[in-house]
């Protein structure tokens, strides 16, 4: 099922609540990060959650450099509810793995995310006619792929 499926905006997705949505669950998980590095006890899956938090900041930048480019637009609150439950709905940054979670604990839990928001931002991709809206979809999602890649080349033992 697509993110927007059954979803009445008045019949519209903004692009730029899209982004809005990305941006503050990036920023959660760029706080979610920092926070689980000072709470689990391998060192290596410290250093993991301190890569994935930096990560998570170059993506924020990402957004927001694109978001500063475009006018205002407020979202709604039925809209922020309806995205907040998706993400919730397929766990995006809901569980966290516990004090005593390994490197690969940690690798495993982060491609899901990664996979997560992929998932997330390309049920967007066929919600806009005009290429250059799509354009924006894809770079988000090119992003998100090449993290998970990163991550699933760096932990081919974890399956996810």
């Amino acid at each position: 099922m697509l993110f927007n499926n059954g979803f009445s905006n008045n019949g519209r997705v903004h692009l730029r609540h899209i982004f809005e949505v990305g941006l503050m669950i990036t920023k959660q998980g760029e706080a979610f990060y920092i926070d689980l590095a000072q709470k689990v006890l391998d060192p290596a899956a410290k250093a993991l959650c301190r890569n994935l938090a930096r990560i998570e900041r170059r993506h924020v930048q990402l957004i927001e450099t694109t978001l500063s480019e475009w006018r205002s637009l407020s979202i709604d609150k039925e809209s922020m509810d309806f995205y907040g439950q998706e993400l919730k709905r397929r766990g995006i940054f809901m569980d966290s793995p516990p004090a005593d979670a390994t490197e690969e604990n940690v690798a495993q839990y982060a491609i899901r995310q990664e996979r997560g928001m992929v998932d997330f931002y390309r049920a967007f991709e066929d919600a806009f006619s005009d290429s250059w809206r799509r354009m924006y979809i894809q770079q988000l999602v090119t992003e998100e792929r090449g993290c998970m890649r990163d991550l699933v080349a760096a932990y081919p033992q974890v399956s996810s």
